[in-house]
């Protein structure tokens, strides 16, 4: 653009004013000022490609933190399993801590080895609760170039229903996790929604892509958008037969009993 006011300045300077209403319709004059604008939209353009960038890491990196909830509720729920076992151990005497004269504390574990069928020796070990927390981290630089290159392979791609359906299946985790390629992958291939993330089977847009191109994709949904009547209204004017999958109450809806014999022949 500068170059361009210089040249302005140059023919300013010989005599041609391009402000004045002689020098206006130029053709010099005109071929700058396109000049101008079209630097101009240059600039605009990149200013909007690195916007694109930063929202596609912000992308990543909100897949990324769903994950590790995921991650973490599942070791929790571990844990959680495991509690009864360890307090049974706590019933169970140290051999350090034994006297000669508490019989009451023998009896105790010859009661617990009879009921149980558990010895001290059989007792599994367990990880301390710290150690099974993990570490908060960003997502790797790896990992955010593989959820692009998944989104690559969808955006603008020919894949057909089951290469699609492949492609998802073979994903790592924290590829399911990211919102914008499962939501991309749905709308070509409702089952797709099989092996997305669990916190996705509960997004209420994710699942009425899903169900909108296969009807009976309801049955991967959670069980709040099962019961959500305009999900299932979508999933029933594609299918008749997820009718099936849809809550109790929403089963008995008249409306969708007639919708369903009308797009499947009779309600499953």
């Amino acid at each position: 653009m500068a170059s361009a006011n210089m040249a302005i300045a140059s023919l300013q300077l010989g005599g041609c004013n391009p402000q004045s209403p002689a020098g206006a319709g130029g053709p010099a004059v005109k071929a700058l000022r396109t000049e101008q604008v079209l630097e101009e939209l240059a600039m605009q353009s990149a200013r909007i490609m690195r916007l694109e960038k930063r929202i596609n890491e912000l992308d990543v990196q909100l897949a990324a933190s769903k994950g590790r909830e995921m991650n973490l509720a599942r070791r929790v729920a571990d844990l959680e399993a495991v509690a009864p076992v360890v307090e049974l151990t706590k019933a169970i005497p140290n051999e350090q801590e034994q006297q000669p004269a508490e019989i009451g504390a023998n009896s105790l574990t010859a009661s617990v080895q009879t009921t149980s069928g558990v010895t001290p020796d059989t007792l599994p070990s367990f990880p301390l609760v710290e150690d099974c927390i993990p570490v908060e981290t960003k997502p790797s630089e790896k990992q955010a170039e593989d959820v692009l290159r998944y989104r690559g392979r969808l955006e603008g791609s020919k894949l057909g229903y089951h290469e699609i359906l492949e492609l998802v299946e073979g994903a790592p985790d924290f590829v399911r996790a990211d919102r914008k390629f499962m939501l991309e992958a749905v709308a070509e291939c409702g089952s797709a929604l099989k092996y997305s993330a669990d916190n996705l089977k509960s997004d209420r847009d994710v699942v009425h892509a899903a169900v909108k191109q296969n009807g009976e994709a309801l049955q991967w949904a959670s069980g709040i958008l099962k019961a959500d009547r305009e999900v299932v209204l979508a999933a029933v004017k594609q299918n008749g037969a997820a009718v099936k999958f849809a809550s109790d109450s929403l089963r008995e809806d008249k409306d969708l009993h007639s919708l369903s014999m009308k797009t499947k022949g009779e309600v499953p």
